[in-house]
């Protein structure tokens, strides 16, 4: 092929592709930030200014207000912050470059594996891939995790050349542990298996490499150690603690009478019953159950994991042709006796899910570290089939035709369908009333926010970018209207009122008073107006009084 001759050029088209695919119009599609991006911007602008999270602590290693959330995204996104503010471009921005990052990687890893021509296929199936175009459009911390995965796993390989690419690879695994939380279990995994694959024994015996490993293994062990201090000190990980299959209070009640009946309906003594029906095969089951989830149809090909936040275009994670090209590619490798590389990405392909799995869910964000070995082998089936001749030049054809019609479907959904369908997902209600609080906190003595509507508490001072110190301040100690308690900005209220006093606690309030409620909040409310969003369904209620003074 003419193109593969000038590898350079093709590599750049690619990566223009993948940046303009990523970048066009992110800062409304997706059309509101959703909780996590509301909070992380925040406390990213928050820091900047004060050196404070919003909650008031000091240059975290957890961002409290998101669960405990992992602190690498939001510190690698104070450039963009510094310079957009508190803006949906500016916490996307490293999504949309970890984006192009992982299509630059994967083209020098399929190239390390395989061949250049490899590398160049695999970058432009990774630019085009519906998974991770919709990661690099949201300010998903997964997204950057894995590019720095990727990145560490090219240092790690091309360290038999350059020595201190050890460190370097050890750093980049250890940020990626910590910018999201179930790589801290994903990359311990994973790195056994990179050792086996580098032969890794034959380079700790060379004199040269001696030091550069002793600094990697310092910096992975102090990666390491700093996860067991904040999941035990800090309980970081109180969120993953309390939603993993094994303490789910649903499911092991679920479990223990399922046991129960098998024990007193097996006929058998109890002794002899319990080596068939215990919680350790009842937990293996469902286990093996859900982790197999991840590599079927419905999840790669057909309708992916279910969330447009995740998913926004609420296709397959890969084109349905790629189920043949990931086939023939596997073939391929089979044919060819390519053991210890298809050993590799096979190793690489079941850790993915790992994580994802313990959650007891199908979920592209956990499960991302899937994308890399798929992709890499789906290129190898394109590749094998261009190269055919004879029927397979038909196929070939076929193929393309058939990666240009779901290319153009996709994108249709993704740019013109998905914002307008999926906006309550990305929590658009809110950034709508903050928008109205903000044109109308001159029109009235009290605008009030219901804390109803989903991530409301943290819209409005993020899309009216409000100092941090007042912020800080509400969060350590509300403020008291009425004998409610409320977060006050200026003449903005930001709370809870009891469904039945509503009307009451309006009327008593001196001035003009305008109210922006949930949709929920319809039977506590006369006189209200409704307010459409974008897909034509009701988003907020909206309700001015004009009391006395």
């Amino acid at each position: 092929m003419r193109l593969f001759k000038s590898p350079k050029i093709l590599l750049l088209i690619i990566l223009i592709v993948a940046f303009l695919l990523r970048i066009v119009d992110v800062s409304n599609n997706p059309p509101a930030m959703y909780g996590d991006e509301l909070t992380m911007v925040y406390d990213v602008y928050s820091i900047i200014h004060t050196g404070q999270d919003q909650l008031g602590n000091f240059l975290p290693l957890n961002f409290e207000m998101g669960g405990g959330r992992p602190v690498g995204y939001g510190y690698f996104s104070i450039p963009f912050v510094a310079a957009f503010g508190t803006t949906a471009l500016a916490i996307r921005l490293l999504s949309v470059i970890s984006g192009v990052g992982l299509v630059w990687a994967i083209y020098f890893l399929g190239k390390r594996l395989f061949s250049q021509k490899i590398g160049l296929v695999a970058a432009a199936l990774l630019a085009i891939s519906p998974w991770d175009i919709s990661m690099s459009r949201g300010g998903f911390e997964a997204h950057f995790a894995l590019f720095l995965s990727v990145a560490s796993v090219i240092l790690f390989l091309e360290a038999t050349r350059y020595k201190w690419f050890y460190a370097l690879s050890a750093l980049s695994f250890g940020l990626a542990m910590h910018t999201y939380s179930t790589y801290k279990l994903t990359i311990p995994l994973f790195i056994p298996l990179l050792l086996w694959f580098s032969n890794f024994k034959s380079e700790i015996k060379k004199a040269g490499n001696r030091l550069p490993l002793i600094v990697a293994t310092i910096l992975v062990g102090a990666a390491l150690c700093l996860i067991f201090a904040q999941a035990f000190l800090i309980y970081s990980e109180a969120r993953f603690l309390s939603i993993n299959a094994f303490s789910q209070n649903d499911l092991r009640q679920t479990v223990t009478q399922k046991i129960n009946f098998d024990l007193n309906t097996a006929g058998l003594s109890k002794n002899i019953s319990k080596i068939f029906h215990n919680k350790f095969d009842e937990y293996a089951g469902i286990f093996v159950e859900n982790y197999l989830k991840n590599f079927s149809m419905d999840f790669l090909f057909l309708h992916g994991d279910g969330n447009p936040r995740h998913n926004m275009a609420t296709t397959g994670e890969f084109y349905v042709v790629e189920l043949v090209t990931i086939l023939l590619g596997f073939g391929f490798l089979w044919k060819k006796q390519s053991w210890k590389n298809t050993q590799f990405l096979l190793g690489w392909l079941g850790i993915g899910p790992i994580a994802a799995t313990l959650l007891l869910q199908q979920h592209a964000l956990r499960a991302n570290f899937m994308l890399p070995p798929l992709v890499i082998i789906s290129a190898v089936g394109v590749v094998f089939v261009w190269e055919s001749i004879g029927l397979w030049r038909f196929v070939k054809y076929v193929l393309a035709a058939g990666f240009i019609i779901q290319f153009l479907l996709f994108t249709e959904r993704l740019y013109f369908v998905s914002p307008n369908q999926f906006g309550r997902f990305w929590s658009s209600p809110a950034k709508q009333a903050a928008q109205m609080a903000i044109e109308s906190s001159r029109n009235f003595d009290y605008v009030i926010l219901s804390d109803r509507i989903d991530n409301m508490e943290f819209a409005y001072p993020v899309y009216a970018q409000i100092d941090p110190r007042v912020v800080i301040e509400q969060n350590r100690q509300r403020s008291t209207l009425n004998s409610y308690q409320f977060k006050k900005i200026g003449n903005v209220y930001i709370g809870h009122i009891a469904g039945s006093d509503t009307e009451k606690f309006l009327a008593g309030l001196s001035g003009s008073v305008l109210y922006i409620a949930s949709i929920d909040e319809k039977s506590n409310l006369k006189n209200y107006q409704q307010i459409e969003g974008p897909d034509g369904q009701v988003n907020l209620l909206l309700l001015e009084k004009k009391n006395s003074k």
